[in-house]
């Protein structure tokens, strides 16, 4: 689940020089938290198949639009915005959203899913930056059913390189998905709601609705197509 600003970036070298103290050491944890479910995987007497073994084309292409799925995913998208602007011109943001999936028991799993965007915002002043970092948590059910749901808290914080591409506040609420995966067709409405809490009070407070229904249809061969309308309401 996303939020973004304006769209981004120049070069992720020099994105990368502006990161914050605060982000950087946000992002040690949550490689700290790969590295250690990674060595914990290794440890085990038995080792686990891969979950994509024995898959069909049309199983995977299923699989990665599906977001509850029991293995790690790193989806990157860009998104480029045209005629930005009173003199028209091109922005574009670059988002990496990693599912981290963890089992709990063999009731319930946890799902971490860490939102980090790299922004070049060609107005009001033309910068490139990183945006605030947001990650949010769903607690879902481990038995397979037809409707597959997930509840749990999100977190967006202040950790932007500069002040227009954040809020400049600490924010948190609720997130919840409903995901249907049987057949060819995938069907599901990611929602959350992030209000703030603490930060920069001359910034102005958050309430933020976000809103992510999508229908995909997956073929034998792998191939898949889909609508995937994201919404926010402010």
């Amino acid at each position: 689940m996303t939020n973004g600003s304006a769209p981004h970036r120049k070069s992720q070298l020099e994105v990368a020089a502006v990161a914050t103290p605060a982000l950087r050491a946000l992002l040690g944890l949550l490689l700290s938290a790969v590295l250690a479910a990674s060595a914990q995987a290794q440890q085990a007497s038995t080792p686990a198949p891969s979950p994509t073994s024995g898959m069909t084309a049309q199983e995977l292409a299923i699989s990665v639009h599906n977001p509850l799925e029991d293995f790690v995913k790193v989806p990157i998208q860009s998104t480029t915005g045209f005629q930005l602007g009173p003199h028209h011109k091109v922005g574009d943001s670059v988002n990496i959203e990693p599912l981290l999936p963890f089992s709990l028991n063999e009731n319930w799993d946890l799902f971490a899913r860490p939102s980090l965007t790299f922004t070049h915002a060609p107005t009001p002043h033309e910068q490139s930056g990183l945006e605030d970092l947001e990650i949010s948590f769903a607690l879902s059910p481990a038995k397979n059913s037809t409707w597959v749901w997930a509840v749990g808290p999100i977190f967006d914080f202040p950790t932007a390189s500069s002040s227009e591409l954040g809020t400049g506040r600490w924010s948190a609420g609720p997130t919840a998905a409903l995901v249907y995966p049987e057949g060819p067709w995938l069907n599901y409405i990611l929602a959350d709601q992030l209000m703030s809490f603490a930060g920069n009070r001359g910034r102005g407070s958050v309430n933020q609705t976000y809103i992510e229904p999508e229908i995909s249809y997956s073929f034998d061969s792998g191939w898949s197509v889909d609508c995937d309308p994201a919404i926010t309401f402010d």
